[in-house]
Protein backbone atom coordinates (compact mmCIF):
# COMPACT_ATOMS: atom_id res chain seq x y z
CA UNK A 1 0.00 0.00 0.00
CA UNK A 2 0.71 3.31 -0.53
CA UNK A 3 0.33 6.68 1.10
CA UNK A 4 1.12 10.05 0.68
CA UNK A 5 2.09 11.63 3.96
CA UNK A 6 4.62 14.42 5.39
CA UNK A 7 6.16 12.99 8.14
CA UNK A 8 10.48 12.00 8.92
CA UNK A 9 10.63 14.57 6.25
CA UNK A 10 9.36 12.52 3.43
CA UNK A 11 6.15 12.55 1.18
CA UNK A 12 5.44 9.16 0.69
CA UNK A 13 5.61 5.68 2.13
CA UNK A 14 5.00 1.82 1.24
CA UNK A 15 3.88 -0.99 2.99
CA UNK A 16 3.96 -4.35 2.03
CA UNK A 17 0.48 -5.65 1.11
CA UNK A 18 0.97 -7.63 -0.93
CA UNK A 19 3.98 -9.61 -3.08
CA UNK A 20 3.89 -6.53 -5.82
CA UNK A 21 4.85 -3.82 -2.73
CA UNK A 22 6.79 -6.25 -0.82
CA UNK A 23 9.11 -6.67 -4.61
CA UNK A 24 8.79 -2.90 -5.36
CA UNK A 25 10.78 -2.06 -1.94
CA UNK A 26 13.58 -4.36 -2.66
CA UNK A 27 13.77 -2.74 -6.00
CA UNK A 28 13.47 0.67 -4.70
CA UNK A 29 16.29 0.36 -1.86
CA UNK A 30 18.75 -1.36 -4.48
CA UNK A 31 17.98 1.45 -6.56
CA UNK A 32 18.39 4.35 -3.65
CA UNK A 33 21.63 2.20 -2.41
CA UNK A 34 23.10 2.91 -5.97
CA UNK A 35 22.25 6.27 -6.47
CA UNK A 36 23.10 7.34 -2.43
CA UNK A 37 19.23 8.57 -2.81
CA UNK A 38 17.76 9.12 1.29
CA UNK A 39 15.36 6.99 2.28
CA UNK A 40 14.23 5.02 5.90
CA UNK A 41 12.89 2.29 6.59
CA UNK A 42 10.93 0.62 9.87
CA UNK A 43 9.69 -2.63 10.81
CA UNK A 44 7.10 -2.74 7.81
CA UNK A 45 7.17 0.59 6.16
CA UNK A 46 9.66 2.30 3.73
CA UNK A 47 9.63 6.23 3.72
CA UNK A 48 10.94 8.12 0.75
CA UNK A 49 10.40 11.09 -1.46
CA UNK A 50 7.89 11.11 -4.48
CA UNK A 51 10.14 13.01 -6.63
CA UNK A 52 13.06 10.40 -6.73
CA UNK A 53 11.56 7.56 -8.34
CA UNK A 54 8.84 9.70 -10.42
CA UNK A 55 9.38 10.33 -13.84
CA UNK A 56 11.59 13.47 -12.92
CA UNK A 57 14.17 10.90 -11.73
CA UNK A 58 14.12 8.64 -15.28
CA UNK A 59 17.43 9.42 -15.96
CA UNK A 60 18.94 8.11 -12.87
CA UNK A 61 16.33 5.31 -13.15
CA UNK A 62 18.00 4.40 -16.42
CA UNK A 63 21.47 5.05 -15.00
CA UNK A 64 20.19 2.30 -12.22
CA UNK A 65 18.95 -0.19 -15.32
CA UNK A 66 22.12 -0.04 -17.34
CA UNK A 67 24.41 -1.33 -14.06
CA UNK A 68 21.82 -3.85 -12.95
CA UNK A 69 21.63 -5.70 -16.56
CA UNK A 70 25.20 -5.03 -17.77
CA UNK A 71 25.98 -8.01 -18.61
CA UNK A 72 23.19 -8.18 -21.04
CA UNK A 73 22.97 -5.37 -22.97
CA UNK A 74 24.37 -4.94 -26.55
CA UNK A 75 26.21 -1.63 -26.14
CA UNK A 76 27.94 -2.19 -22.84
CA UNK A 77 29.59 -5.40 -25.15
CA UNK A 78 30.90 -3.31 -27.14
CA UNK A 79 32.35 -1.04 -25.00
CA UNK A 80 34.30 -3.56 -23.37
CA UNK A 81 35.38 -4.89 -26.38
CA UNK A 82 36.55 -1.37 -27.91
CA UNK A 83 38.60 -0.88 -24.38
CA UNK A 84 41.53 -3.61 -25.62
CA UNK A 85 43.74 -2.66 -27.39
CA UNK A 86 43.26 -5.01 -30.44
CA UNK A 87 40.55 -7.31 -31.23
CA UNK A 88 40.62 -10.50 -32.99
CA UNK A 89 38.95 -11.47 -36.51
CA UNK A 90 35.82 -13.18 -34.32
CA UNK A 91 35.26 -10.28 -31.57
CA UNK A 92 35.13 -7.89 -34.77
CA UNK A 93 32.80 -9.49 -36.17
CA UNK A 94 30.86 -9.88 -32.65
CA UNK A 95 31.00 -6.26 -32.24
CA UNK A 96 29.85 -5.76 -35.74
CA UNK A 97 27.04 -7.88 -34.57
CA UNK A 98 25.89 -6.23 -31.30
CA UNK A 99 25.73 -2.54 -33.50
CA UNK A 100 23.11 -3.83 -35.24
CA UNK A 101 21.46 -6.26 -32.18
CA UNK A 102 18.22 -5.00 -32.14
CA UNK A 103 16.34 -1.57 -33.51
CA UNK A 104 17.89 0.95 -31.18
CA UNK A 105 21.07 -0.04 -32.25
CA UNK A 106 20.28 -0.18 -35.94
CA UNK A 107 18.97 3.45 -35.80
CA UNK A 108 22.32 4.69 -33.92
CA UNK A 109 25.02 2.48 -35.75
CA UNK A 110 23.54 2.58 -39.01
CA UNK A 111 26.17 4.08 -41.35
CA UNK A 112 29.07 2.60 -39.43
CA UNK A 113 30.82 -0.31 -40.21
CA UNK A 114 33.54 -1.51 -37.35
CA UNK A 115 37.19 -0.94 -38.29
CA UNK A 116 39.99 0.00 -35.72
CA UNK A 117 39.75 4.03 -37.05
CA UNK A 118 36.35 4.10 -35.88
CA UNK A 119 36.80 3.17 -32.39
CA UNK A 120 36.22 6.57 -30.87
CA UNK A 121 33.75 7.60 -33.09
CA UNK A 122 31.25 4.25 -31.99
CA UNK A 123 32.08 5.57 -28.21
CA UNK A 124 30.85 9.05 -28.88
CA UNK A 125 27.65 7.76 -30.68
CA UNK A 126 27.22 5.18 -27.49
CA UNK A 127 27.79 8.70 -24.75
CA UNK A 128 25.39 10.75 -26.65
CA UNK A 129 22.52 7.86 -26.89
CA UNK A 130 23.26 6.17 -23.87
CA UNK A 131 19.75 6.98 -22.03
CA UNK A 132 17.93 5.92 -25.13
CA UNK A 133 19.73 3.14 -26.02
CA UNK A 134 19.43 1.67 -22.58
CA UNK A 135 15.47 2.49 -22.40
CA UNK A 136 14.39 1.12 -25.57
CA UNK A 137 16.64 -2.22 -25.02
CA UNK A 138 15.64 -2.82 -21.45
CA UNK A 139 12.26 -2.13 -21.73
CA UNK A 140 11.69 -4.90 -24.41
CA UNK A 141 14.72 -7.07 -24.22
CA UNK A 142 13.16 -10.97 -23.06
CA UNK A 143 14.95 -10.87 -19.53
CA UNK A 144 14.14 -6.88 -18.88
CA UNK A 145 11.10 -4.77 -18.24
CA UNK A 146 9.21 -6.82 -20.59
CA UNK A 147 9.38 -9.95 -18.56
CA UNK A 148 7.74 -8.12 -15.80
CA UNK A 149 5.27 -5.07 -17.00
CA UNK A 150 3.63 -4.18 -20.11
CA UNK A 151 6.57 -2.06 -21.79
CA UNK A 152 4.15 0.41 -23.15
CA UNK A 153 3.68 1.84 -19.52
CA UNK A 154 7.02 1.85 -18.50
CA UNK A 155 7.92 5.09 -16.48
CA UNK A 156 4.36 6.09 -17.04
CA UNK A 157 2.23 7.90 -13.80
CA UNK A 158 -0.02 5.46 -12.03
CA UNK A 159 -3.05 4.40 -14.04
CA UNK A 160 -6.18 2.46 -13.78
CA UNK A 161 -4.91 -0.89 -14.78
CA UNK A 162 -1.75 -2.48 -13.15
CA UNK A 163 1.21 -2.44 -15.43
CA UNK A 164 2.61 -5.82 -14.14
CA UNK A 165 2.42 -8.59 -16.68
CA UNK A 166 -0.79 -11.04 -15.71
CA UNK A 167 -2.78 -7.96 -14.14
CA UNK A 168 -2.61 -5.64 -17.27
CA UNK A 169 -5.69 -5.77 -19.25
CA UNK A 170 -7.51 -3.80 -22.04
CA UNK A 171 -10.18 -2.24 -19.85
CA UNK A 172 -12.63 -1.29 -22.42
CA UNK A 173 -12.97 -4.44 -23.24
CA UNK A 174 -12.32 -7.33 -20.57
CA UNK A 175 -12.71 -5.21 -17.66
CA UNK A 176 -16.39 -6.89 -16.64
CA UNK A 177 -15.37 -10.77 -17.84
CA UNK A 178 -12.42 -10.41 -15.23
CA UNK A 179 -14.56 -8.71 -12.49
CA UNK A 180 -16.93 -10.14 -9.76
CA UNK A 181 -20.39 -11.28 -10.88
CA UNK A 182 -19.19 -9.10 -14.30
CA UNK A 183 -19.27 -6.03 -12.16
CA UNK A 184 -16.44 -3.69 -12.96
CA UNK A 185 -16.63 -2.08 -10.24
CA UNK A 186 -15.10 -5.09 -7.99
CA UNK A 187 -12.03 -5.33 -10.09
CA UNK A 188 -8.56 -4.88 -8.66
CA UNK A 189 -6.37 -2.94 -10.92
CA UNK A 190 -4.28 -0.75 -8.41
CA UNK A 191 -1.12 0.54 -10.27
CA UNK A 192 1.98 2.96 -9.21
CA UNK A 193 4.75 3.76 -10.29
CA UNK A 194 6.82 2.21 -7.91
CA UNK A 195 6.13 -0.80 -9.74
CA UNK A 196 8.81 0.13 -12.56
CA UNK A 197 11.08 -1.06 -9.72
CA UNK A 198 10.10 -4.72 -9.67
CA UNK A 199 12.35 -6.17 -11.88
CA UNK A 200 15.17 -5.18 -9.86
CA UNK A 201 13.65 -7.04 -6.74
CA UNK A 202 14.25 -10.74 -8.87
CA UNK A 203 16.96 -13.00 -9.10
CA UNK A 204 18.63 -12.29 -12.94
CA UNK A 205 18.18 -15.10 -15.81
CA UNK A 206 15.47 -16.02 -18.47
CA UNK A 207 13.52 -17.34 -14.94
CA UNK A 208 13.47 -15.62 -11.39
CA UNK A 209 12.88 -16.10 -8.42
CA UNK A 210 11.96 -13.89 -5.71
CA UNK A 211 11.04 -14.30 -1.89
CA UNK A 212 7.90 -12.41 -0.16
CA UNK A 213 9.83 -12.71 3.16
CA UNK A 214 8.09 -9.62 4.51
CA UNK A 215 7.94 -9.99 8.74
CA UNK A 216 9.93 -7.44 8.42
CA UNK A 217 11.44 -5.18 5.72
CA UNK A 218 15.34 -6.23 6.74
CA UNK A 219 14.56 -9.27 6.73
CA UNK A 220 12.59 -8.91 3.27
CA UNK A 221 15.82 -7.39 1.61
CA UNK A 222 18.44 -9.40 3.51
CA UNK A 223 16.52 -12.83 2.00
CA UNK A 224 16.49 -11.56 -1.75
CA UNK A 225 20.14 -10.26 -1.56
CA UNK A 226 21.29 -13.79 -0.43
CA UNK A 227 19.33 -15.10 -3.05
CA UNK A 228 20.81 -13.08 -5.25
CA UNK A 229 24.09 -13.71 -4.67
CA UNK A 230 24.05 -17.48 -4.88
CA UNK A 231 22.19 -18.04 -7.81
CA UNK A 232 24.86 -15.69 -9.61
CA UNK A 233 27.73 -17.06 -7.87
CA UNK A 234 26.06 -20.77 -8.55
CA UNK A 235 24.91 -19.81 -12.46
CA UNK A 236 26.50 -16.70 -13.39
CA UNK A 237 25.30 -15.47 -16.84
CA UNK A 238 24.06 -19.31 -17.74
CA UNK A 239 20.65 -19.38 -18.98
CA UNK A 240 19.16 -23.07 -19.48
CA UNK A 241 18.73 -23.77 -15.84
CA UNK A 242 15.21 -25.45 -14.31
CA UNK A 243 13.07 -22.69 -12.00
CA UNK A 244 12.72 -25.89 -9.64
CA UNK A 245 16.55 -25.93 -9.12
CA UNK A 246 16.25 -22.12 -8.14
CA UNK A 247 13.29 -23.10 -5.82
CA UNK A 248 16.37 -25.87 -3.53
CA UNK A 249 19.33 -23.34 -4.12
CA UNK A 250 16.45 -19.98 -2.78
CA UNK A 251 15.09 -22.15 0.35
CA UNK A 252 18.45 -23.58 1.25
CA UNK A 253 20.88 -20.60 1.07
CA UNK A 254 18.30 -17.76 1.57
CA UNK A 255 15.89 -18.70 4.18
CA UNK A 256 18.67 -19.35 6.86
CA UNK A 257 16.31 -17.67 9.99
CA UNK A 258 12.86 -18.08 8.57
CA UNK A 259 10.57 -20.05 11.02
CA UNK A 260 7.28 -19.77 9.07
CA UNK A 261 5.41 -20.09 6.00
CA UNK A 262 6.82 -17.71 3.27
CA UNK A 263 5.24 -17.07 -0.35
CA UNK A 264 7.55 -17.50 -3.11
CA UNK A 265 7.15 -15.57 -6.36
CA UNK A 266 8.49 -16.90 -9.96
CA UNK A 267 8.52 -15.55 -13.07
CA UNK A 268 9.05 -17.29 -16.23
CA UNK A 269 10.02 -15.29 -19.49
CA UNK A 270 7.57 -17.70 -21.65
CA UNK A 271 4.51 -17.68 -19.13
CA UNK A 272 2.12 -14.68 -19.25
CA UNK A 273 2.27 -14.69 -15.35
CA UNK A 274 3.41 -14.73 -12.27
CA UNK A 275 3.27 -17.76 -10.32
CA UNK A 276 3.10 -18.02 -6.64
CA UNK A 277 3.79 -20.76 -3.93
CA UNK A 278 3.31 -21.04 -0.07
CA UNK A 279 6.02 -22.82 1.18
CA UNK A 280 5.33 -24.10 4.51
CA UNK A 281 7.63 -23.88 7.60
CA UNK A 282 8.12 -27.91 7.71
CA UNK A 283 9.18 -27.58 4.13
CA UNK A 284 11.84 -24.57 4.94
CA UNK A 285 13.10 -27.04 7.57
CA UNK A 286 13.29 -30.10 4.97
CA UNK A 287 15.20 -27.97 2.62
CA UNK A 288 17.50 -26.12 5.22
CA UNK A 289 18.43 -29.82 6.50
CA UNK A 290 19.38 -30.24 2.72
CA UNK A 291 22.05 -27.93 2.68
CA UNK A 292 23.48 -30.57 5.29
CA UNK A 293 23.60 -33.06 2.86
CA UNK A 294 25.17 -30.83 0.24
CA UNK A 295 28.40 -29.96 2.24
CA UNK A 296 28.95 -33.65 2.19
CA UNK A 297 30.74 -34.49 -0.92
CA UNK A 298 32.65 -37.35 -0.72
CA UNK A 299 30.43 -39.46 -3.14
CA UNK A 300 28.68 -37.61 -6.21
CA UNK A 301 25.47 -39.49 -5.42
CA UNK A 302 25.04 -37.52 -1.79
CA UNK A 303 24.75 -34.39 -4.48
CA UNK A 304 21.07 -32.88 -4.14
CA UNK A 305 21.79 -31.90 -8.00
CA UNK A 306 21.27 -35.74 -8.95
CA UNK A 307 17.68 -34.90 -9.57
CA UNK A 308 18.89 -32.48 -12.16
CA UNK A 309 19.74 -35.04 -14.22
CA UNK A 310 17.55 -36.86 -16.53
CA UNK A 311 16.36 -40.14 -14.89
CA UNK A 312 15.53 -42.09 -18.12
CA UNK A 313 12.90 -45.16 -17.32
CA UNK A 314 12.71 -48.28 -19.03
CA UNK A 315 9.52 -47.07 -21.30
CA UNK A 316 12.10 -44.48 -22.67
CA UNK A 317 9.90 -41.81 -20.55
CA UNK A 318 11.77 -39.50 -18.36
CA UNK A 319 10.92 -38.53 -14.68
CA UNK A 320 11.29 -34.89 -13.81
CA UNK A 321 12.32 -35.97 -10.18
CA UNK A 322 13.27 -32.26 -9.08
CA UNK A 323 9.64 -31.15 -9.85
CA UNK A 324 8.29 -34.23 -8.07
CA UNK A 325 10.87 -33.78 -4.91
CA UNK A 326 10.34 -30.38 -4.57
CA UNK A 327 6.53 -30.64 -4.69
CA UNK A 328 6.24 -33.82 -1.91
CA UNK A 329 8.68 -31.52 0.27
CA UNK A 330 6.14 -28.62 0.23
CA UNK A 331 2.58 -30.47 0.45
CA UNK A 332 4.45 -33.02 3.08
CA UNK A 333 4.00 -36.26 1.32
CA UNK A 334 6.78 -39.16 1.07
CA UNK A 335 8.50 -40.21 -1.73
CA UNK A 336 7.63 -44.06 -1.15
CA UNK A 337 6.39 -44.05 -4.63
CA UNK A 338 9.04 -42.57 -6.56
CA UNK A 339 11.54 -45.18 -4.83
CA UNK A 340 9.29 -48.15 -5.57
CA UNK A 341 8.96 -47.03 -8.94
CA UNK A 342 12.81 -46.47 -9.23
CA UNK A 343 13.99 -49.39 -7.78
CA UNK A 344 11.56 -51.67 -9.71
CA UNK A 345 12.46 -49.96 -13.00
CA UNK A 346 16.02 -50.30 -12.02
CA UNK A 347 15.76 -54.15 -11.21
CA UNK A 348 13.94 -54.70 -14.63
CA UNK A 349 15.92 -52.46 -17.13
CA UNK A 350 18.72 -54.20 -15.56
CA UNK A 351 16.87 -57.46 -16.49
CA UNK A 352 16.39 -56.54 -20.07
CA UNK A 353 19.59 -55.00 -20.70
CA UNK A 354 22.48 -56.66 -18.83
CA UNK A 355 25.14 -54.65 -20.20
CA UNK A 356 24.00 -50.98 -19.23
CA UNK A 357 24.56 -51.85 -15.70
CA UNK A 358 24.72 -55.71 -14.59
CA UNK A 359 25.57 -55.75 -11.32
CA UNK A 360 23.47 -53.14 -9.70
CA UNK A 361 20.17 -50.74 -9.74
CA UNK A 362 20.24 -48.65 -12.48
CA UNK A 363 18.80 -45.89 -10.37
CA UNK A 364 20.61 -46.31 -6.84
CA UNK A 365 22.70 -43.11 -6.75
CA UNK A 366 19.37 -41.13 -7.06
CA UNK A 367 17.44 -43.37 -4.82
CA UNK A 368 19.87 -43.08 -2.07
CA UNK A 369 19.64 -39.05 -1.80
CA UNK A 370 16.09 -39.30 -2.31
CA UNK A 371 15.54 -41.82 0.96
CA UNK A 372 17.33 -39.23 2.64
CA UNK A 373 14.95 -36.70 1.73
CA UNK A 374 12.31 -39.20 2.42
CA UNK A 375 13.54 -39.85 5.94
CA UNK A 376 13.60 -35.66 6.06
CA UNK A 377 9.92 -35.61 4.88
CA UNK A 378 8.69 -38.49 7.45
CA UNK A 379 10.36 -36.24 10.45
CA UNK A 380 8.66 -32.93 9.61
CA UNK A 381 12.39 -31.20 8.54
CA UNK A 382 13.95 -32.27 11.94
CA UNK A 383 17.67 -34.28 12.09
CA UNK A 384 17.71 -37.98 10.62
CA UNK A 385 17.48 -40.81 12.87
CA UNK A 386 21.17 -41.97 11.77
CA UNK A 387 21.46 -45.25 14.14
CA UNK A 388 18.75 -46.83 12.58
CA UNK A 389 19.94 -46.20 8.68
CA UNK A 390 23.88 -46.91 10.12
CA UNK A 391 22.51 -50.33 11.41
CA UNK A 392 20.96 -51.21 7.82
CA UNK A 393 23.76 -49.52 5.95
CA UNK A 394 26.37 -51.89 8.29
CA UNK A 395 24.06 -54.81 7.71
CA UNK A 396 23.97 -55.33 3.90
CA UNK A 397 28.11 -54.20 3.95
CA UNK A 398 28.34 -57.43 6.10
CA UNK A 399 25.99 -59.44 3.80
CA UNK A 400 27.58 -58.57 0.61
CA UNK A 401 31.57 -59.39 2.34
CA UNK A 402 29.96 -62.66 3.52
CA UNK A 403 28.13 -63.99 0.18
CA UNK A 404 31.62 -62.45 -1.74
CA UNK A 405 33.69 -64.61 1.16
CA UNK A 406 31.40 -67.97 0.51
CA UNK A 407 32.05 -67.82 -3.49
CA UNK A 408 35.81 -66.58 -3.28
CA UNK A 409 36.86 -69.78 -0.93
CA UNK A 410 34.97 -72.24 -3.69
CA UNK A 411 37.94 -72.44 -5.93
CA UNK A 412 36.70 -70.31 -9.09
CA UNK A 413 38.58 -67.66 -10.37
CA UNK A 414 38.36 -63.94 -8.67
CA UNK A 415 35.46 -62.47 -11.75
CA UNK A 416 33.68 -65.89 -11.62
CA UNK A 417 33.51 -65.07 -8.19
CA UNK A 418 32.21 -61.88 -8.31
CA UNK A 419 29.57 -62.34 -10.57
CA UNK A 420 28.46 -65.41 -8.74
CA UNK A 421 28.10 -63.20 -5.57
CA UNK A 422 26.29 -60.42 -7.77
CA UNK A 423 23.70 -62.75 -8.62
CA UNK A 424 23.24 -63.89 -5.53
CA UNK A 425 22.49 -60.66 -4.32
CA UNK A 426 20.96 -59.49 -6.97
CA UNK A 427 18.38 -62.31 -6.65
CA UNK A 428 17.76 -61.64 -2.52
CA UNK A 429 17.34 -57.80 -3.68
CA UNK A 430 14.36 -58.61 -5.78
CA UNK A 431 12.13 -60.68 -3.74
CA UNK A 432 12.78 -57.90 -1.09
CA UNK A 433 12.18 -54.48 -3.57
CA UNK A 434 9.02 -56.87 -4.42
CA UNK A 435 7.47 -57.17 -0.86
CA UNK A 436 8.28 -53.18 -0.54
CA UNK A 437 6.49 -52.31 -3.92
CA UNK A 438 3.58 -54.67 -3.54
CA UNK A 439 3.72 -53.38 1.00
CA UNK A 440 4.06 -57.13 1.99
CA UNK A 441 5.99 -56.39 4.67
CA UNK A 442 5.67 -59.27 7.07
CA UNK A 443 7.54 -61.21 3.94
CA UNK A 444 10.62 -58.76 3.91
CA UNK A 445 11.36 -59.39 7.54
CA UNK A 446 10.90 -63.37 6.37
CA UNK A 447 12.86 -62.69 3.73
CA UNK A 448 15.59 -60.93 5.64
CA UNK A 449 15.79 -63.36 8.81
CA UNK A 450 16.40 -66.21 5.76
CA UNK A 451 19.16 -64.22 4.03
CA UNK A 452 20.48 -63.26 8.05
CA UNK A 453 20.38 -66.84 8.38
CA UNK A 454 22.16 -67.60 5.11
CA UNK A 455 24.97 -65.35 5.81
CA UNK A 456 24.93 -65.37 9.39
CA UNK A 457 25.18 -61.68 10.11
CA UNK A 458 23.36 -60.24 12.63
CA UNK A 459 20.86 -57.28 11.63
CA UNK A 460 19.29 -55.62 13.97
CA UNK A 461 17.66 -52.86 12.44
CA UNK A 462 14.89 -55.13 12.08
CA UNK A 463 13.58 -54.83 15.11
CA UNK A 464 12.33 -51.27 14.31
CA UNK A 465 11.06 -52.35 10.96
CA UNK A 466 9.19 -55.39 13.30
CA UNK A 467 8.04 -52.68 16.03
CA UNK A 468 6.32 -50.63 12.99
CA UNK A 469 7.56 -51.07 9.66
CA UNK A 470 5.45 -48.22 7.91
CA UNK A 471 7.15 -45.80 10.10
CA UNK A 472 10.90 -47.20 9.51
CA UNK A 473 10.38 -47.88 5.88
CA UNK A 474 12.83 -45.90 4.97
CA UNK A 475 15.42 -48.08 7.14
CA UNK A 476 13.99 -50.96 4.58
CA UNK A 477 14.95 -48.85 0.95
CA UNK A 478 18.04 -48.05 2.70
CA UNK A 479 19.06 -51.56 3.57
CA UNK A 480 17.41 -52.91 -0.02
CA UNK A 481 19.28 -49.66 -2.38
CA UNK A 482 22.62 -50.69 -0.64
CA UNK A 483 22.67 -54.60 -1.31
CA UNK A 484 24.86 -54.73 -4.12
CA UNK A 485 28.34 -55.75 -4.75
CA UNK A 486 30.12 -52.55 -5.56
CA UNK A 487 33.42 -54.36 -6.38
CA UNK A 488 31.74 -55.51 -9.22
CA UNK A 489 29.85 -52.37 -10.13
CA UNK A 490 33.53 -50.32 -9.80
CA UNK A 491 35.31 -51.16 -13.04
CA UNK A 492 38.83 -52.37 -12.95
CA UNK A 493 38.80 -53.13 -9.50
CA UNK A 494 41.72 -55.24 -8.37
CA UNK A 495 41.84 -54.63 -5.02
CA UNK A 496 43.18 -57.29 -2.66
CA UNK A 497 40.54 -59.75 -0.45
CA UNK A 498 40.90 -59.23 2.92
Amino acid sequence: MITEVQERGFDRKIECSDWRFSAAVVGMVRYFEFHHIRYEIDKDTLWYDSETIGSEADEKYYEFAEDWYREELHHTKVEEYLKKAELTEQEGKELQAKLSANTVMKKIFKDIKYSPEKKEEILERIQQNRQEIVKETYKMMLSGYRKYANPNLMRSEAGSICRLVGYSVDKGRKTRTISYNFDASNFNGKDAMEFDFIPFAFSKGFESIFINNNFTLESLIKTNDIISEEIYSKYGREESRDIRELLFLTLQKGLPFLDYDVEVIFRDRDEEYYKTLMVRKEAVQVFQRLENLEKDREEEKKSYQIFNRPCRLENGNYLPVMKIVCEHINNKLFLDNLIDELLKDGEHRNKNRPESNKWGNTHSNVIYQLIKVNQMIYQGGKEMDNPKMKAAYAAADEVIKSIRGEFLKGGMSKKDAEEKAALKLRSYRQKLISCLVFKNYDRFIEIALQLSSYTQVSMSFLYYLAENFVENKNVAYAFVNHLENYRMIKEGDTADEK
